[in-house]
């Protein structure tokens, strides 16, 4: 009997760590990665990062080759694709490759293998020769050793210059290692015919291309009439044969000209007389040169008439001497030399400036010796309305204060102005409430300068304030200043309400939140940086909110609000800062208090730190920001981090293995169901100790399967009820069990604890 009671500790700890062991059956598939790659034939594989799977066995993998040819322009070089390959052996060409995970090996490549192309580019001449050959192949070309070029024109195969070096015609190329570009070059020779009334230094013949040749006369000039007359080399005419030159004309009685191409080449000689015109006026000599016999002279570079900048302009009269014309242009057959003399008349301008209309004759352009009267009378005038001027003087060639001024022999420009003073309405228009004066006048080139209030207050949260002036000379703030007044003019005092306005912030959960940093800007203009909760006047019209900044967070939600006159004093502009609720349980669905849970952002900020009370619940978390946030759930030696976002009003319910009820429970019924258990062996071996009965274990039971959704509905959780040893020794006593019996030497430990107990209390 002591031997059982020495044993019955040790069956109950045993039975304990039967109980509360779970039986975790790990289930894991067998994984293996796939692996693809690109062989361009350029160098070393090329992953496809993007393709690269870890799999089941079994699953099946596609992979699209990222394309099936790639031309490298910088180096005439190209990949075609070819096929996908496994371990050199080909598969498909498709560009697209579905593959089935197979269980070994773990690591599993495919290939997708490309040509290499090169570009052939070869220039002969008369042909152009561009094509994609494969690498290594075998390249052969025929080229003819010559050909003839056009008419005049013949062509001698000299070498290859580029990629191949040869003074052979035709192309062997055993292996095509590299892209290939050429070209042919030829020898060219052209025929030059040369053809002249007169003896020339250079004949007809055959010459080489780019060789240099110079023609001549022999004898380039004749004069004859005393010098008067000339018979002279005109040009050389220069005739291509090949449509892609321009036809020359060089007008020298020397030419070097380079053969590049066949041609004709003919002299033209001319006879020249000596042409002279000259004018009193312009200049003395209008025309000095030779014109050819039979040519049709025609001068019109000298205008009917010659203004210049002093007031003084000449109109032609006729030409005199060699010709009689009435006009300034001369066309004429020539025949014989010519000279000739141009006659002008002479006018002066007169000019007379006045604001106020005068009286004169003869204004513009006069003669030289007319009789001129101008008169400024009346001297006094109203203008217009709003626009009064009277007569100061003249200036200007003549200065007098005679209103009247008489000239009988004109012999000279004059050029006058008539000087008014002026002084001119200036109408304001502004606001009732600005108390500036309606109308202001205000004498030619006086200064003047017009102040207006910058704040007017309406009532206790409405003012007006000045914006700006329009139609003054100069505005500095508030300040208009009206300089050189030269009409009626008429200005403008503008300005806009503003509301006195509390801005409030508030968050999703409809609180006020402080420390938004609002950054707003009107649709004039202004920008306002202010803080939420702060009092400000604020212009009326549409406000963009460009920034809502909450301890480095943005926040903004709504783009903009308006303020109208009628707006209420308060203003509050809806920001993205949440509220959140957690509640914990563990998996028997008994709610853990204490658990410890701080919010942190991605870069670890902590955001909120708190503690779950009896029922597993953490409410109120906030205020947080609009970003993704990561959940630490502290309980005991158990931690669990959990990101969530805030796009549902509902707490976070999250899961824990086992809380402090639940183990207290799970030690009390082990306890109690093994000295149960226990004592009823005892019993038996008692009554039956001849036939040894075996004492079947209760089934373990299968571990609950919880489901954990980061969405789940809000229910309510029941507390469990709190089991104490006391209730359970209670409990024996009162159904005749004894401890002793049940619980062994361990009922003295626990009667020597109630007696302290009681003691206490």
């Amino acid at each position: 009997m002591s031997t059982m009671r020495n044993l019955l500790p040790l069956i109950t700890i045993m039975f304990l760590i039967a109980v509360s062991t779970l039986v975790i059956v790990n289930s894991e598939e067998q994984k293996v990665r796939i692996i693809f790659y690109i062989d361009t034939g350029l160098g070393d594989r090329i992953k496809i990062s993007e393709c690269e799977v870890e799999v089941l066995v079994g699953e099946n993998v596609s992979c699209r080759v990222p394309y099936t040819s790639l031309e490298y322009r910088g180096n005439n070089t190209r990949i075609i694709f070819k096929g996908w390959y496994e371990d050199r052996v080909f598969i498909t060409s498709n560009p697209i490759l579905n593959v089935t995970a197979k269980d070994s090996p773990l690591i599993q490549e495919y290939t997708a293998m490309y040509q290499v192309q090169y570009l052939v580019e070869l220039d002969t001449g008369y042909q152009v020769i561009r094509e994609w050959r494969n690498r290594g192949s075998f390249i052969v070309y025929d080229i003819l050793e010559s050909w003839n070029a056009g008419e005049g024109v013949r062509k001698i195969f000299s070498k290859w210059v580029g990629d191949i070096q040869s003074d052979q015609a035709d192309i062997y190329i055993q292996t095509l290692t590299k892209p290939l570009k050429a070209k042919a070059i030829w020898k060219t020779q052209y025929y030059v015919k040369i053809i002249s009334d007169y003896p020339l230094s250079l004949e007809s013949n055959w010459f080489n291309e780019e060789e240099v040749i110079t023609i001549e006369p022999v004898d380039p000039v004749i004069y004859l009439d005393g010098g008067e007359t000339k018979i002279e080399l005109q040009r050389f005419v220069v005739n291509y044969l090949i449509e892609d030159y321009k036809h020359l004309e060089i007008d020298e009685k020397t030419i070097r000209i380079v053969v590049n191409s066949s041609m004709v080449i003919k002299a033209i000689w001319k006879k020249l007389h000596h042409i002279v015109l000259e004018s009193d006026y312009i200049k003395p000599i209008l025309f000095d040169g030779w014109v050819e016999e039979g040519s049709r002279l025609i001068f019109k570079e000298m205008e009917n008439e010659v203004t210049w900048k002093n007031g003084t302009k000449i109109i032609f009269d006729r030409w005199v001497g060699g010709i009689s014309i009435s006009t300034p242009i001369i066309d004429i057959i020539v025949e014989k030399p010519l000279k000739a003399r141009a006659t002008w008349r002479v006018y002066y301008l007169v000019s007379v400036e006045s604001e106020a209309p005068v009286k004169i004759e003869n204004v513009g352009w006069v003669e030289r010796g007319s009789h001129l009267i101008i008169d400024a009378n009346p001297i006094e005038r109203e203008v217009d309305k709003g626009v009064r001027m009277f007569f100061k003087e003249w200036t200007g060639s003549i200065v007098s204060s005679n209103p009247i001024i008489d000239i009988r022999n004109l012999d000279g420009p004059i050029i006058i102005k008539a000087v008014w003073i002026r002084k001119y309405l200036v109408e304001i228009n502004a606001p009732e409430a600005s108390k500036l004066e309606r109308e202001l006048w205000i004498t030619e080139n006086e200064g003047y300068d017009i102040i207006a209030t910058k704040n007017i207050e309406l009532d206790e949260f409405t003012r007006l304030v000045f914006d700006r002036w329009i139609g003054c000379s100069e505005a500095i703030d508030n300040l208009c200043t009206i300089n050189m007044v030269k009409s009626h003019l008429s200005i403008r005092a503008e300005y806009y309400i503003e509301k006195n306005i509390k801005l409030l912030a508030i968050s999703l959960n409809n609180k006020s939140i402080e420390e938004v940093e609002f950054k707003l800007r009107h649709e004039k203009g202004d920008v306002k940086q202010v803080y939420s909760n702060s009092q400000l006047w604020m212009r009326i019209g549409n406000w963009k909110i460009e920034s809502a900044i909450w301890r480095g967070f943005d926040v903004i939600s709504t783009e903009q609000l308006r303020i109208d006159v009628d707006s209420n004093n308060i203003v509050r502009i809806m920001v993205r800062i949440f509220e959140f609720s957690f509640k914990i349980s563990d998996y028997f669905g008994f709610p853990v208090r204490d658990a410890k849970i701080i919010i942190k952002t991605e870069d670890g900020r902590v955001m909120y730190e708190g503690k779950t009370d009896e029922n597993g619940l953490l409410k109120n978390v906030g205020p947080l920001p609009p970003v993704n946030l990561f959940a630490y759930v502290y309980y005991q030696d158990y931690e669990l981090v959990r990101e969530f976002d805030l796009k549902t009003s509902s707490p976070l319910y999250l899961t824990i293995p086992l809380s402090q009820t639940s183990l207290q429970i799970i030690i009390l019924v082990s306890l109690v169901t093994g000295s149960l258990l226990v004592t009823a062996i005892i019993k038996v071996r008692k009554k039956r100790r001849e036939m040894p009965i075996e004492i079947p274990l209760p089934p373990e039971p299968t571990p609950p399967v919880i489901r954990v959704d980061e969405y789940l509905e809000e229910v309510e959780i029941k507390k469990a009820p709190t089991v104490t040893l006391d209730d359970v020794i209670k409990k024996l006593e009162m159904s005749g069990e004894k401890i002793e019996d049940v619980f062994g030497d361990l009922a003295k430990e626990l009667k020597k604890k109630k007696k302290k107990s009681t003691r206490g209390s």
